[in-house]
């Protein structure tokens, strides 16, 4: 062979080697930023969650509010009628 046939190997096989490092970073680098915006998303679903379960409480303890006020206004009407 040639000496410009062997330098044009070595070209296109370093070449070839800085690609495959380069993609693999790439892919290393997306992984992570993958792994840390699914983080982010478990992290504001689990704060979300809480918001949740706070409010469905409060709606409960509500409720319970309403249908004890009713039944206090129904014994005061009955004991206007009473006098």
């Amino acid at each position: 062979m040639s000496d410009p046939v062997v330098v044009g190997m070595i070209t296109a096989a370093a070449s070839i080697i800085c690609q495959v490092i380069i993609s693999l970073s790439g892919r290393s680098a997306a992984q992570r930023e993958r792994a840390e915006s699914q983080k982010v998303i478990t992290y504001r679903l689990e704060a979300i969650e809480n918001e949740m379960k706070n409010y469905n409480g409060l709606a409960e303890r509500t409720y319970k509010l309403e249908e004890r006020y009713q039944v206090l206004k129904e014994d005061v009407d009955i004991l206007k009628k009473e006098r």
